[in-house]
């Protein structure tokens, strides 16, 4: 009889700490680690984290044992809870990981800062997480997510403050976190006190695509204002401020790329201008609009091209 090659698949059997599992490596060959801090039976030394029945209690341990660069993937599961009190108190430093939280609304993965100095620190390259929940628990919260490495991806988080706090900054970035990504995250800051939203430096290909940023912020939404970012894009967003007659969007002279399809709201009492919501004069600008009066749909930003 004639031999039949068998089908190949997505799927491989392997040994996980004495188990044999099927485990689905369609987008990972990695390994595979889950977290979870409800769970009575986790910990956050070896041995943990291989299976949801015996997880880490713990982000940061999942992280120190996952393998740089292999394409692990470390699942924090819905419910999972952190507080978070130091200067890179959660340090994800091992590259080419990519975090996925479980569960929607309340029931995320949420991690509370509940001290001005907290951060949460990305520190090695590649590193993507998607579907976590950030609270600010104190007031004046200065700088809670600092990335300074290349390729990071931020999808589908929420940023929000707990009670009456306020948060200065949430997102800053340095010169050394190129190819950076946010890309439907929420951002909500409704009290005074916050400076910019997302703050970059010198991010050159930087990507902010599909957001909705709304809080008062005193200079900008988005603020570039330091260092030029080249090749941005800045596209789909929507950016309000509440109370403050502020830009949406700063690019300081020399930054290049585009900002397009992003819509806007903002108090305003001489009207809406150009350079009041969008301040840039080298970055292009395609099909943003901007509103300030409540029922009012908004006006085009930029001269149209002849």
């Amino acid at each position: 009889m004639p031999l039949h090659h068998i089908a190949r698949s997505n799927r491989f059997v392997e040994h996980r700490q004495g188990d044999l599992v099927i485990a689905d490596q369609e987008f990972s060959t990695g390994d595979r680690y889950w977290v979870d801090s409800g769970n009575t039976n986790g910990g956050a030394t070896d041995g943990f984290g291989m299976s949801p029945d015996k997880p880490y209690s713990t982000l940061q341990a999942a992280v120190d044992n996952a393998t740089a660069d292999q394409g692990d993937i470390i699942y924090v599961m819905a419910g999972h809870t952190e507080g978070l009190t130091t200067a890179g108190n959660l340090d994800l430093n091992t590259a080419g990981i990519t975090i996925i939280g479980q569960g929607w609304g309340t029931a995320r993965p949420t991690f509370t800062l509940t001290e001005t100095v907290a951060t949460i620190t990305i520190t090695a390259a590649n590193v993507r997480i998607e579907n976590l929940l950030f609270l600010s628990g104190v007031d004046t919260l200065a700088a809670p997510l600092i990335l300074s490495a290349a390729g990071t991806e931020i999808v589908d988080c929420e940023f929000r403050i707990l009670s009456t706090f306020d948060t200065t900054i949430w997102i800053t970035t340095d010169a050394n976190c190129d190819d950076l990504l946010i890309q439907g995250c929420r951002f909500f800051q409704l009290t005074t006190g916050g400076t910019e939203c997302i703050l970059l430096i010198g991010t050159d290909r930087c990507t902010i695509r599909d957001c909705f940023i709304m809080g008062e912020w005193s200079t900008a939404n988005i603020n570039s204002t330091t260092t030029a970012c080249l090749e941005i894009l800045i596209e789909g967003n929507t950016l309000l401020n509440t109370t403050q007659d502020i830009p949406g969007y700063i690019a300081v002279a020399g930054s290049t790329g585009r900002c397009d399809l992003n819509v806007g709201g903002r108090t305003s009492a001489a009207g809406i201008t150009d350079n009041v919501c969008i301040t840039s004069t080298t970055v292009q600008l395609h099909g943003n609009y901007w509103a300030d009066v409540v029922g009012e749909t908004g006006k085009l930003i930029g001269t149209p091209s002849a």
